[in-house]
């Protein structure tokens, strides 16, 4: 018999309108929460205030740290730690994107370990990070059920991945509701990455049974639902599946690492700042024709999932990559490297940091360096 192992929160909460139930949540964590959210949408849209009273009638104590930014960097986690060491905060709680929620998760780590973020980019911890409410408010990263964090170390030019099972939060809170006033690129972008978390967690080489359900029912959703949710932002049943489907991606991925299309648009924010969600927008198509031919079934399985058709399990998988690009067409999303921006005299140095990646090693299709300057070259 195979053996392998799933790793999610110890309770994982979907409701709509459920951040009323927040500070019931967080009760079971801690007395007194570091509160990280991102930067005025919060406050703008009340779900601030709603946490916020929340976490009061539940008797926990608040200390906020706002004004998370988009790719946090080590100092945005160095902040929060310090902030969280001097009020005594006993637990934490994040509510926002994938940048907020990695965030909160990085300084839970400090908290509870000390030393610096970069110390734990290959050892691991020797304690769990400080109890966590994770409350995503974007559909999504999925980062609210897995054991990473992206954080930028600019020093380095460098999106370090930490990954240990000492960053899962305790507790995932999903409300639809929160994703409604997400702005039509937000929706697109995020929408994106957990596409291509469900289709890279169902190629990696760490696939397993279990990982293999949720990113299979995730492909099939996403693909369903996505431009409703981007274009139609009343569609109160395509923004509940989005949020349900990156939370399944996310536990995929979570389990296998993510492949190549990570690998190459990492370099990419470090590079020019461009959102994680539409750097894996760009590459994803081109990606998947890449690794076409290592894994057809698998691609062609992907395919059966999104309801499409064609002769055979070629002529499935190829539907595939066809439909990602007309996907990808139909949002409002910058379509190429060029539109980004991006310099022909980076791409190599791009290429050599995304071959280093582990997440490349669990790829399907081992690429080259001079295969990644190519994907690259393709879509300038």
């Amino acid at each position: 018999m195979e053996s392998y192992q799933f790793l999610s929160p110890r309770k994982i909460v979907v409701k709509t309108g459920g951040l009323a139930s927040a500070g019931t949540l967080a009760k079971e964590l801690g007395s007194k929460a570091l509160v990280c959210v991102g930067g005025s949408s919060s406050r703008k849209n009340g779900s601030l205030d709603r946490l916020m009273q929340s976490l009061r009638q539940a008797g926990v104590g608040t200390v906020l740290y706002e004004g998370i930014r988009s790719d946090p960097d080590v100092e945005t986690v160095e902040k929060g730690r310090a902030l969280c060491g001097e009020s005594g905060c006993d637990m934490v709680v994040g509510m926002g994107g994938g940048s907020v929620l990695d965030t909160a998760k990085s300084i839970g780590l400090l908290a509870a370990n000390g030393g610096k973020l970069t110390d734990y980019e290959t050892a691991r911890p020797g304690k769990p990070m400080l109890p966590m409410l994770a409350v995503p408010t974007t559909a999504g990263t999925g980062s609210e059920v897995t054991k990473m964090a992206v954080v930028t170390d600019p020093a380095r030019k460098k999106k370090m991945l930490i990954s240990c099972e000492e960053i899962l939060p305790d507790i995932a809170l999903l409300d639809a509701e929160l994703t409604y006033s997400m702005p039509a690129r937000v929706a697109a972008a995020t929408g994106m990455d957990a596409l291509t978390h469900a289709m890279e967690a169902y190629l990696s080489d760490n696939a397993g049974p279990v990982t293999d359900l949720f990113a299979r029912k995730a492909v099939g959703m996403i693909a369903a639902n996505l431009h409703a949710a981007v274009y139609n932002p009343k569609n109160a049943e395509a923004k509940k599946n989005m949020m349900a489907a990156q939370m399944y991606a996310g536990l995929a991925f979570g389990n296998t690492m993510t492949c190549l299309v990570h690998s190459m648009s990492r370099p990419l924010g470090v590079y020019y700042g461009i959102p994680h969600g539409e750097a894996n927008a760009v590459l994803l198509a081109a990606v998947m024709e890449f690794n076409l031919p290592s894994c057809v079934s698998r691609m062609a399985d992907m395919a059966e999932a999104m309801g499409l058709s064609g002769e055979g399990e070629w002529g499935l998988a190829e539907a595939l990559t066809a439909h990602l690009h007309k996907m990808h067409a139909l949002l409002p999303l910058r379509h190429s490297l060029a539109e980004m921006h991006v310099r022909r005299e980076d791409l190599r140095p791009m290429a050599e940091s995304a071959f280093a990646a582990g997440t490349t090693k669990v790829n399907p299709r081992k690429p080259t360096v001079e295969d990644i300057v190519s994907l690259y070259e393709k879509l300038l």
